[in-house]
């Protein structure tokens, strides 16, 4: 109930910063961005000193809270479009998930690290929602996001043997084919591997492709709502 009520405050407060201009808009997203790599930076640099061990950004999401903040607040345009595709993506299903089953899921973690995990992915999924309905992105785009994808995995691939020190990882689940191994029966275990990719792939390419039609509704919403406010600006000023 709580994420479900954080999920609703969060599309509620990005509908109306879509409102605001875009110098308005653009310094309160700044002042987010710096605070969720501020914290990030803090948490993950002050792990060792606090006896917790080295941890390493690999998950999908704990990768997002550096990469999302750096491109927003250097304003590069450029790559812009896999800082909303990430935003989402990571804010968007971590919310489900707690909405449908976060009690069973986060029942071992400290309330705290909960607390924590749900602030710094409403903040990425604030971003991504901004960003997308707000911004206008290019098709051919989906190479910088599928590129995204691909050092994401690997990343994970590279550090696993630093990171995976038995503390329950998403991406090295997803990457082992776990929940496909809980659907197969035991004669064709062999074709786990091979399947879960394909899955993996079908994923990201469908995902990539709803972005951008979201992308093409959202902006064409936004803006005409931004025309129609504009002649009332317009007229508020010659009669002031």
């Amino acid at each position: 109930m709580l994420s479900l009520l954080a999920f609703i405050a969060i599309n509620l407060f990005a509908t109306e910063l879509c409102k605001l201009s875009d110098g308005s808009r653009r310094r309160i997203l700044q002042r987010i961005c710096i605070v969720l790599l501020s914290l990030n930076l803090c948490r993950y640099a002050l792990s060792p000193l606090l006896g917790n061990g080295l941890k390493l950004p690999v998950e999908f999401s704990t990768v997002s809270y550096f990469v999302v903040p750096i491109i927003l607040l250097t304003g590069s345009k450029r790559i812009q479009s896999w800082a909303a595709y990430s935003g989402i993506m990571a804010g968007f299903f971590y919310y489900m998930t707690m909405i449908i089953a976060g009690g069973k899921i986060y029942a071992d973690y400290p309330p705290y690290d909960t607390y924590i995990s749900l602030c710094c992915h409403g903040t990425l999924y604030l971003c991504g929602l901004v960003s997308l309905k707000t911004s206008k992105y290019k098709p051919s785009d989906r190479y910088i996001l599928y590129s995204g994808v691909a050092c994401i995995a690997l990343n994970a691939h590279l550090f696993r043997h630093i990171a995976d020190n038995g503390t329950r990882l998403f991406i090295y689940e997803l990457m082992d084919g776990i929940y496909v191994r809980q659907i197969f029966p035991q004669e064709l275990m062999d074709y786990t591997t091979p399947v879960n990719i394909a899955i993996i792939i079908v994923f990201v390419l469908l995902s990539v492709s709803l972005f951008f039609k979201l992308n093409k509704v959202q902006y064409e919403r936004h803006t005409r709502a931004t025309q129609k406010s504009e002649p009332n600006k317009t007229t508020v000023k010659i009669l002031s």
